[in-house]
């Protein structure tokens, strides 16, 4: 009787700890998309976080770099068109938007959409240009303002 007691405890505290590490607030995402923008709605953060843990497993994309590309595009806001004609939450250039045959209009209220768009961008990069930092093509190809991005980046990593 003892020996049951003890068992359906452990299972219990099991399932509990197994609970807490796959909820999306435990993912390191979720902490660096909440510590790199502290004012963000927590169930959108969920949202994001999960998405890019998505993107990271379908289009092995580094998920790190994604979440601190995505904060210094937009502060991870979706519906954003900026003054030279980027959109959303991955800034993506018209010029680019008519290239991929994205829907403009998507981009700015479908966060899986963006995100993916943007993840497809970046798949592209990877896969032409075999270096450490290709993701940082995303923002221009002139080497000097490549660094500068990188730099840019890398403060929400």
């Amino acid at each position: 009787m003892k020996k049951n007691i003890i068992i359906s405890m452990l299972l219990i505290l099991s399932i509990k700890v197994f609970a807490k590490t796959t909820s999306p607030q435990a993912s390191p995402i979720f902490h660096q998309i909440i510590k790199n923008n502290p004012t963000i709605d927590k169930n959108y953060a969920v949202k994001l976080s999960s998405l890019i843990d998505k993107i990271h497993k379908v289009h092995k994309i580094d998920s790190k770099i994604l979440t601190a590309m995505l904060m210094q595009e937009s502060s991870y806001k979706l519906n954003v068109l900026s003054k030279s004609n980027d959109y959303s939450i991955g800034q993506i250039n018209i010029k680019t938007i008519k290239y991929y045959n994205f829907d403009k209009n998507r981009l700015l209220i479908d966060l899986d959409y963006s995100i993916n768009c943007t993840a497809q961008i970046l798949k592209d990069l990877k896969k032409n240009y075999k270096e450490p930092n290709y993701w940082s093509r995303y923002n221009t190809s002139h080497k000097i303002k490549r660094k500068k991005y990188e730099q840019l980046v890398m403060r929400y990593m």
